[in-house]
């Protein structure tokens, strides 16, 4: 249950504090591309809302996949030792993503902006997806430090279904965090740092209860 919480908060807060500036411009191509011109607060949400469920159903996919993935790794490993590298891992990359980006090194736009990046901001450029809700789906797959931490989280739980569940949570709070963004955008801007402390706070929470949790496994 904790962890179900962990995840959706790391979600919510990361969201404020990172997907602010770092998915901004993908709001703001949603808001373009499908929402018509003066469209008033309700049809200006719908888009985003179908944009963002799409991308809650790419993390939980991959929250299934992560999770399968290290179930089927246990049998070749000895099961205790390889959650508590999971879960040690997961915590010591929060900790240092959270320190990085609060300190705005240019390890974290090199961590995000590489050649995946590049292919699926060309996917989205020569299709034009049709549907916001496609559009989150594939850009569920951009690559970010966020979701690095929180699939190496989720894979330490040790069960699909739990951690597809938990990368849907995160989903879930990641995407109030940009829809409010898409409409308060201008006055979250100017809150910036303090959305990224309270950012910093959070991943580095989660990052140590990740490591308690694998040295206590």
């Amino acid at each position: 249950m904790y962890e179900l919480i962990g995840f959706f908060s790391l979600g919510f807060f990361g969201g404020f504090g990172h997907c602010i500036f770092m998915c901004n411009p993908f709001v703001l191509y949603v808001a373009s591309r499908f929402a018509p011109n003066n469209p008033g607060y309700i049809n200006y949400l719908i888009p985003q809302i179908k944009y963002n469920s799409g991308r809650i159903l790419t993390y939980t996919f991959l929250g299934f996949l992560f999770g399968s993935i290290s179930n089927i790794s246990e049998l070749f490993s000895g099961i205790i030792n390889f959650q508590k590298l999971l879960s040690i891992s997961a915590g010591i990359f929060l900790i240092l993503y959270a320190t990085f980006d609060i300190w705005g090194f240019k390890i974290i736009s090199k961590l995000e902006n590489n050649y995946l990046t590049h292919i699926i901001r060309d996917l989205i450029s020569k299709f034009k997806f049709s549907s916001p809700f496609l559009t989150g789906v594939v850009l569920g797959f951009l690559p970010c430090g966020l979701l690095y931490g929180a699939l190496i989280g989720v894979s330490s739980l040790n069960n699909a279904i739990k951690s597809a569940v938990s990368m849907s949570l995160f989903g879930l709070g990641s995407s109030i965090s940009l829809i409010v963004i898409a409409v308060f955008g201008n006055i979250l801007l100017k809150y910036r740092k303090i959305f990224r402390i309270i950012s910093f706070l959070i991943m580095s929470g989660m990052g140590i209860f990740f490591i308690v949790s694998g040295i206590k496994f």
